[in-house]
């Protein structure tokens, strides 16, 4: 398996976790912009840094 098959299967994998996780009720659905205080930048943030966690992970791993 090459890095972008890994890739890909990772996010069909967070996509059916938090599919799971919303059937659940663990996690609510997004609410308005209006009602969130938090601006957007940092949401793309906290994403960034997911992605390239998961990114450094596979390296360190060797894949």
């Amino acid at each position: 398996m090459n890095n972008f098959q890994i890739l890909l299967l990772l996010g069909i994998l967070m996509m059916l976790l938090t599919i799971l996780l919303y059937k659940k009720g663990w996690v609510k659905p997004v609410k308005p912009a209006e009602s969130d205080s938090r601006p957007p930048i940092f949401w793309i943030s906290i994403t960034v840094v997911v992605l390239l966690g998961i990114i450094s992970l596979i390296r360190w791993m060797g894949w």
